[in-house]
């Protein structure tokens, strides 16, 4: 659960970057996704849900960006984890189930305690084992074997052909600073498997510091063969033979 960008409640909340700032939004989200939800328990709730800690019984729940929980859920979850327990929304019923809890943040979670932003008792059951990872600018030479791992992901599952790293795509990859980690390497490697029509991605497939609300990249799809005859052919309205397209 990535709880810095819940699941939204319904089709009606699309968990947009506006939806995400709404702090009612964000803690509902939040809450829905952990624990749950009745039908009819609020506005958003059309059907009923199970949460994570139903579906996770007996496994692992990781609670990714655990920091941005809300003081309402980090509660909930403190509950939880005294006693097995928890509530579906709207539902008096109590659930119980046994599922084994890992957290993970790029904060100083002391500092959020000391501030009142994160529950002293959460926090200290959270950190029984903590294990601290070091940042990717600190192991670069694990940069090309992960930029390989995710590009045959993300080949896989786009169905693209990329298949290798060229020298210089390679080293831009080595040289960026990485401020997100792995998240963010996972990102461009996305981006450029999408972007990439040929079998080696280029320096030139390589995304770095984008901001897509200033600059959203674009795809021609032109450049793909099978679209550039298809819109070429005298059936296909003139107006749309130039186009491009919002990738990110």
């Amino acid at each position: 659960l990535n709880c810095s960008n819940p699941p939204p409640l319904t089709k009606e909340t699309t968990g947009s970057e506006k939806e995400r700032n709404n702090p009612l939004v964000m803690e509902a989200a939040q809450e829905s996704a952990l624990c749950g939800h009745e039908q009819g328990s609020t506005i958003y709730a059309k059907g009923w849900r199970r949460g994570y800690l139903e579906v996770a019984n007996t496994g692992t729940l990781v609670l990714d960006h655990v920091d941005h929980l809300t003081p309402k859920v980090q509660s909930l979850l403190l509950r939880y984890l005294q006693s097995s327990r928890f509530s579906r929304i709207g539902a008096t019923e109590q659930r119980e189930s046994k599922v084994r809890i890992i957290a993970t943040t790029t904060e100083n979670m002391d500092t959020l305690e000391q501030q009142g932003k994160f529950d002293k008792e959460l926090l200290k059951l959270l950190r029984q084992r903590v294990v601290t990872l070091i940042p990717l600018r600190e192991r670069r030479r694990d940069i090309p074997e992960m930029a390989r791992y995710f590009l045959g992901r993300y080949k896989c599952k786009n169905r693209e052909q990329a298949s290798g790293l060229s020298k210089e795509a390679t080293e831009a990859l080595v040289d960026h600073g990485w401020s997100l980690n792995a998240a963010e390497l996972k990102q461009v490697l996305e981006r450029a498997v999408a972007a990439c029509q040929s079998k080696t991605l280029e320096e030139e497939h390589i995304f770095l510091d984008i901001r897509p609300s200033l600059s959203p990249a674009k795809l021609n799809l032109l450049r793909i063969e099978e679209v550039s005859k298809f819109v070429r052919n005298k059936l296909f309205p003139g107006a749309l033979q130039y186009i491009t397209v919002p990738l990110f």
